[in-house]
């Protein structure tokens, strides 16, 4: 079944059923495939995060389950693991809407 097709249909169900959590995710995961990117690759030109940093943050996530995204955040930023930058050129923790796009990710592609 082509990607658009399997779009149409799957958006027509999450119409007919919105409050179900798996098409949502179904539905996500269909206009990537149709656009042919996936989130943190995508259309905004900026480089993909090291393969060996999101191992990293996903050690830590499972060493730390319980951390709000934005705890965690912080505790990367101050063990180093990662850092980010802002516009005006400071270290400051990562964006934990970010920081779930990634660890989404890392799970998406079957990371632990």
């Amino acid at each position: 079944m082509s990607t658009r097709i399997l779009s149409i249909y799957v958006l027509y169900s999450l119409h007919e059923h919105p409050n179900n959590a798996t098409l949502h995710e179904e539905a996500g995961r269909c206009l990537k495939l149709q656009n042919g990117w996936k989130r943190g690759d995508g259309p905004s030109g900026k480089p993909a995060l090291a393969p060996e940093t999101l191992a990293a943050i996903c050690a830590e996530r499972r060493k730390y389950p319980d951390l709000t995204l934005a705890k965690l955040a912080q505790h990367l930023y101050d063990t180093g693991i990662y850092r980010a930058t802002s516009r005006q050129g400071a270290s400051v923790p990562v964006n934990p809407d970010i920081l779930k796009v990634w660890l989404d990710n890392a799970q998406y592609k079957g990371l632990p």
